[in-house]
């Protein structure tokens, strides 16, 4: 990522949730992630950092202190942190996984339909052929 000047590569290295000094709930040890659904109703997270590292849909848990994690929480640091360089605890709810499992349905049926019309077109093109 380029940064414009010095200044703001500064207050970007301060802040980053990615960087172990921060102490960024992120990269704690205590870390469990919650997916949904990805429906308008289940947005939690609107800082951009926070999105593009867990996405706008997932909420964030503390396991060490059993409670949810704020969004400001990745960019100030908690109370909990321990580095871990392993991947969090991710859990699934019920409602993420019949959405799962409408996308790889609607995706078998879009690739039937391609084949389908492949098949078609092939058809075709052997009889203009002869």
């Amino acid at each position: 990522m380029a940064l414009p000047n010095k200044e703001q590569a500064i207050r970007h290295s301060n802040s980053c949730i990615f960087d172990e000094k921060v102490g960024s709930c992120l990269l704690s040890k205590h870390l469990k992630l919650e997916r949904n659904a990805q429906y308008a109703k289940n947005v939690v997270n609107n800082r951009a950092d926070v999105r593009y590292a867990i996405g706008s849909h997932t909420k964030a848990y503390c396991m060490k202190y059993d409670k949810w994690v704020k969004e400001n929480e990745f960019v100030e640091g908690c109370k909990s942190f321990e580095y871990s360089d392993e991947m969090p605890i991710y859990v699934d709810t019920d409602e993420y996984l019949e959405q799962q499992e409408l996308i790889k349905q609607a995706q078998k049926e879009y690739d039937e339909l391609r084949e389908e019309n492949e098949k078609r077109y092939q058809e075709e093109q052997a009889k203009k052929a002869s």
